[in-house]
């Protein structure tokens, strides 16, 4: 059996490629104006042009999908030191001293190598540009030690604060995918049972706090509605459970399709679905019901048979709590299953309906079945 393995921060992160690419080509603008501005002078011309170099591959890299972020991350670290380094050399070559200019940038770049790289790779970058320095300071009279010592704690300030601020994000994303995996079905994306329970759970405590008179109001006017794909072990049977599969996640995309903001939907268990509606009538849910029905029908999975649901809807006031709400669906999910499936039942009225359409001479008893 695999083991499951948690996915780093960096990989669940929404990509924003856009994003990139705007701040490359600021970059890659600014880099030229700096160039432009260096034409009279030589060594910095050529700090100008290397930058202009650097900024055009990341604008490349920022092009290319799937967006290749940690390329992206050394690049600009590397653009970073480039740049610090030629200021370096073109201040040993004038026989200058080291200016908070160029203390500044070192923490630029401390700052950039410690976020975006993994600390392994981030640590020597950082000692050897504060390293290169205090041979600088060191070597070159009239250069201020004690600021460059400042700067290094400030350094290691910022080294403490990155790596904190990953240890954070990764216990964050650690915790989200364990909610995940507790509340989720792994294999539809759906909540699972237990999620769903937990909220039909929250819906009676909420009812039962209202007054009588209230009980009609946002939080009863609620519908439980168990939906079931009818024939499914017929799928298993001849395609395969890996077919079967398929066809659940077919089936719960087009159940999500349809649901308002508030609703929740679940895989209840096995080929069945459980949907909670919220600020409904009866024909409310009803309609919203028949949609989830007709999107299933009319939305053929190729190499499959013709998918049909069958379901079974609730109003909460009808039943005294939520594990009485669920009977009363089920039940009424057994009664469309009776009736030649493909169909919802709603009320008793229906219930007894699709029970004399059952046992009429006319047609032959179906069970419910999978």
């Amino acid at each position: 059996m695999t083991p499951l393995r948690f996915p780093l921060p960096e990989a669940r992160l929404r990509r924003r490629p856009g994003v990139y690419l705007a701040l490359t080509l600021l970059t890659g603008v600014l880099q030229v104006l700096a160039a432009l501005a260096c034409m009279h002078d030589p060594p910095r011309l050529a700090a100008g042009v290397t930058g202009v170099a650097l900024s055009a591959a990341m604008v490349g890299l920022s092009l290319r999908r799937p967006l290749p972020e940690d390329h992206i991350h050394r690049l600009a670290v590397t653009l970073a030191l480039v740049w610090l380094l030629t200021e370096a050399a073109l201040m040993v070559w004038h026989g200058g001293v080291l200016s908070p200019q160029q203390l500044t940038n070192a923490a630029i770049t401390s700052a950039l190598a410690l976020t975006l790289l993994p600390p392994r790779q981030a640590v020597p970058i950082v000692a050897m540009v504060y390293g290169l320095l205090l041979v600088l300071v060191l070597t070159i009279p009239g250069s201020d030690l004690i600021l460059l010592l400042m700067n290094m704690v400030l350094a290691g300030l910022m080294g403490f604060m990155s790596v904190y601020g990953r240890q954070v994000s990764v216990a964050q994303a650690r915790s989200a995918w364990l909610q995940d995996l507790a509340f989720r079905d792994p294999l539809t994306g759906l909540a699972n049972r237990h999620m769903a329970d937990e909220e039909l759970r929250a819906l009676e405590l909420a009812q039962g706090a209202l007054a009588p008179e209230q009980s009609a109001g946002a939080v009863g006017d609620a519908a439980l509605l168990i939906l079931d794909l009818d024939d499914f072990k017929r799928i298993n049977d001849s395609l395969g459970h890996a077919r079967g599969d398929q066809a659940l996640v077919h089936v719960a995309r087009l159940i999500e399709g349809q649901l308002r903001p508030g609703d929740t939907a679940a895989r209840w268990g096995g080929e069945e679905f459980l949907v909670i509606l919220r600020g409904v009538s009866r024909e409310q849910a009803r309609a919203v019901g028949e949609r989830m029905l007709q999107a299933v029908q009319n939305t053929p999975l190729p190499g499959f048979p013709h998918l049909t649901l069958s379901g079974g809807g609730a109003m909460l006031e009808e039943a005294p709590d939520h594990a009485a709400l669920l009977d009363l669906a089920d039940r009424r999910l057994y009664a469309a299953k009776h009736a030649g499936r493909a169909r919802s039942v709603w009320s008793e009225d229906e219930v007894l309906a699709a029970y004399a359409l059952s046992h009429a001479p006319r047609s032959a008893t179906r069970s419910r079945g999978p």
